[in-house]
């Protein structure tokens, strides 16, 4: 070493020392830092000299490497600081075309996979590229197609059932409801004709009307998977009037009557007042 750094620190330890301790110290440091050797060191300098020791060595690890980190080329440039030229506006400009063109592809990818439709395996995953079958593209219907699509709803008779159930049974359903539209077709699809829904109607009403059934008259329920047997069933009124007393008949009772009992049964038998 050229030179002898000292640090601060080094101060506190050498407080309790004398001048004379002090300068054999210093002049040992200097000897050190030059030739890696102590010198001569007889008085209580010798229980400091560790600390001392301890200061010249860090610093020559500093010394070395900086030294080492010097002979590689110092600290690593900054890109602005390498000389290398920036990229030319042109060379920029073509690399942002490319990169949106890229993207564009990547949309149309996208589009065409939205347009096609892989069938499933059997048990509901997509089977692999070599297993698909080939997938089937997406087709715009015509303005033809929708309008005929339009007239077969607008022919099917969810108004007329609905509007037939909403009179007998006192309700307010709507012939535009998802669900009922579906049961409805579920239905149709099965053959049962707009006389049939009317029969259902009809019994379930006569039925069902005034008793705590009567909640149950309703699209979900009448036209669901027992509409069938409810089509089949017989009517069973909730509204049967009690049998009329018939006075003959209890003359054959074997209480006693009064002569005015007799007198009214018999005016009864002859249809008098």
């Amino acid at each position: 070493m050229r030179y002898l750094k000292v640090y601060t620190d080094f101060a506190e330890a050498m407080e309790a020392l004398s001048d004379a301790e002090r300068g054999r110290l210093f002049m040992s440091m200097l000897q050190y830092a030059s030739t890696g050797e102590a010198g001569t060191l007889s008085g209580a300098e010798r229980f400091v000299w560790p600390i001392a020791k301890q200061n010249i060595d860090r610093a020559q690890a500093e010394l070395e490497k900086r030294a080492e980190n010097g002979r590689k080329g110092g600290r690593p440039k900054k890109a602005n600081e390498s000389g290398e030229k920036q990229p030319k506006a042109k060379e920029s400009k073509k690399k942002q075309t490319k990169d949106n063109k890229d993207k564009d592809k990547d949309k149309d990818k996208d589009k065409e996979k939205e347009n096609n439709i892989i069938p499933l395996s059997p048990n509901g995953d997509i089977p692999p590229k070599g297993e698909r079958p080939p997938a089937k593209r997406f087709v715009k219907p015509t303005a033809e197609e929708v309008r005929a699509y339009c007239a077969e709803q607008e022919a099917k008779p969810y108004k007329h059932i609905v509007d037939y159930l909403n009179v007998k049974a006192g309700t307010q359903y709507k012939a535009s409801c998802k669900d009922t539209r579906a049961k409805i077709d579920a239905r149709l699809a099965e053959n049962f004709t707009v006389e049939d829904f009317e029969k259902v109607i009809d019994k379930k009403c006569e039925e069902w009307r005034g008793t705590e059934f009567e909640k149950f008259l309703r699209p979900l329920t009448l036209f669901g998977p027992k509409f069938e047997s409810y089509l089949n069933a017989k009517i069973i009124s909730s509204n049967k009037a009690a049998p009329k007393p018939n006075r003959a008949r209890d003359l054959g009772n074997s209480r006693a009557y009064s002569a005015a009992e007799l007198d009214s049964i018999g005016t009864d038998l002859l249809g008098g007042g």
